[in-house]
């Protein structure tokens, strides 16, 4: 078992979580070159690309905290599957303003709410690993999952510049990109649910722990 590098991929549990996890980063690559493409061609303006990186970074920094908060006193699946429920409404979102030439501000209030699950997504879906395998196989796991993440990484933006070019505008790549994050939703569904252990007491200290990393 030490020497097999398939060892936690074997693992019924773990192979679908890393299947959901390409599925869903696949997706957020696609969306982000189809924002960028579809931006620009309504805007003709680096301004208004600029703008997307700031709309959503704002609610990532300013619940980064909460967030955290949240993945510790709640089941971190539940916390997942509300992430990326909002990611992939953000993503339906964008899809309908283009199919019906929607205003260009209510891309930026969708792009404001996909940094909403951004944030609740990091501590949630990057901390259910170690819930998922042996503590001697996590290493292994851990090791195909960012694999596939990285290898999502790269092929999305050019998966998503084909789906552009293909179809003449960016709304299938948002349609996809939507399904992929409700497919790592039917992922989570289907993962077993492990509640975080609350010492007694903890309740009323929950600000203080949130603001320890920050002391």
């Amino acid at each position: 078992m030490a020497n097999d590098s398939l060892a936690a991929i074997r693992i019924p549990v773990v192979r679908r979580f890393a299947a959901g996890r390409i599925l869903s980063a696949l997706g957020a690559q696609m969306l982000s070159v189809a924002v960028g493409w579809h931006l620009y061609e309504r805007t003709n303006s680096a301004w208004a690309l600029g703008m997307v990186g700031l709309v959503q970074i704002v609610p990532v920094v300013f619940l980064a905290l909460p967030s955290g908060q949240a993945a510790d006193r709640y089941p971190r699946r539940l916390m997942a599957m509300v992430a990326h429920g909002t990611l992939a409404a953000c993503a339906a979102g964008l899809a309908l303003v283009t199919f019906v030439d929607g205003p260009t501000w209510l891309i930026y209030c969708l792009l404001f709410a996909t940094g909403i699950g951004t944030s609740l997504r990091s501590p949630s879906v990057g901390s259910m690993l170690p819930q998922l395998v042996p503590p001697e196989l996590f290493a292994n796991a851990n090791a195909w999952i960012t694999s596939g993440f990285q290898l999502a990484s790269m092929a999305g933006p050019a998966l998503g510049g084909f789906i552009i070019a293909w179809s003449g505008g960016p709304k299938w790549t948002y349609v996809i990109a939507a399904a992929g994050h409700l497919l790592f939703v039917g992922v989570l569904a289907t993962l077993p649910t492990v509640h975080t252990k609350q010492e007694p007491g903890k309740r009323a200290n929950n600000w203080r722990d949130a603001l320890a990393g920050a002391k």
